[in-house]
């Protein structure tokens, strides 16, 4: 997957369906820049061209009024620019590290002899960095995933998606299962009354 903003590094959250976005999936216009107000009005009106529903493009009116009273209360739009060792990175991608892949397929090892296989990739979550592990459905149990520290993990072995759903299938590994306590039968016969 191509980088798409080279100018900057970016990490988004959708804080209502929780949709992460990154350089390889979004980009970034500042604020500050004199050229946003015009970027939003002609993305406003690209909008109503192919039918975004009303309350999406009331929202980019909304956004463009804020941006608007953002450069008021800064003393006005400044001009954009891309200087220095920003010009190679952003014309010709130097400097550019290979993006993040959006998963690859690992037997994972955890302290305490134990292994899960399925698609991993590195998640944030709650400000710690995690690997989060997508098991595939084997047979009758279901797909689940863990998330593991990096205090867990002993090592990681990138496979092929063969290879890692047999290992799944192999090491049965199972999703965390909703646990019942023994139910206790209480008669009458035995003088007790129990009430839990």
């Amino acid at each position: 997957m191509s980088v798409i903003d080279r100018k900057f590094q970016i990490q988004a959250v959708n804080p209502v369906n929780g949709k992460r976005y990154d350089e390889t999936n979004s980009l970034l216009l500042c604020a500050k820049d004199a050229a946003v107000p015009a970027a939003l009005n002609a993305y406003y009106s690209e909008c109503v061209r192919i039918g975004a529903n009303h309350e999406h493009q009331e929202s980019v009116l909304f956004l463009l009024d804020r941006v608007i009273d953002f450069q008021k209360t800064a003393g006005g739009g400044r001009t954009p620019d891309t200087i220095g060792a920003e010009i190679p990175r952003c014309l010709n991608g130097e400097g550019l590290d290979d993006p993040k892949p959006q998963g690859q397929w690992a037997i994972v090892e955890m302290f305490g002899h134990q292994r899960v296989a399925g698609l991993i990739k590195e998640v944030t979550f709650g400000g710690c960095n995690f690997v989060r592990v997508d098991v595939p459905q084997v047979g009758a149990t279901p797909a689940f995933t863990k998330m593991l520290g990096q205090g867990a993990i002993y090592c990681i072995n990138f496979v092929s998606e063969e290879i890692a759903r047999g290992s799944a299938q192999y090491n049965r590994s199972v999703p965390v299962q909703s646990y019942e306590l023994p139910k206790v039968a209480f008669s009458a016969a035995d003088g007790e009354d129990w009430q839990g």
